[in-house]
């Protein structure tokens, strides 16, 4: 039997502060988390990885999707969710915050 403290341990790692981020380049809809300006957690579907054209190009050159640590056009779309105000950056806690509106600051609880 597991745990409690594991079960809730293991959801908050796998699904807190996930965004739902559909690319703009391929519509591709993955899960997405900003840990910090360098730290960005994506969760992504079969059908996200296989409707991808980066991956497409790197499959049919011989690499194994698994391996490919990323695609350059979801890493813009996520700069752009962020820039927008779509996606935030988590509080050093962990605690998932909603995005302020267009030009407003969010406060940070400490």
């Amino acid at each position: 039997m597991t745990e409690p403290r594991t079960l809730a341990d293991r959801r908050r790692y796998l699904l807190d502060g996930l965004v739902d981020l559909a690319c703009d380049h391929c519509g591709g809809l993955v899960r997405v988390r900003k840990h910090s300006a360098e730290h960005t957690s994506v969760q992504w579907t079969v059908a996200a990885v296989d409707g991808c054209v980066e991956f497409a190009m790197r499959r049919e050159a011989g690499q194994v999707s698994a391996r490919v640590a990323t695609c350059g056009r979801l890493h813009a779309s996520i700069a752009r969710a962020l820039d927008e105000g779509r996606l935030a950056v988590l509080p050093p806690e962990g605690t998932p915050v909603e995005p302020a509106p267009r030009g407003e600051s969010v406060e940070v609880p400490s």
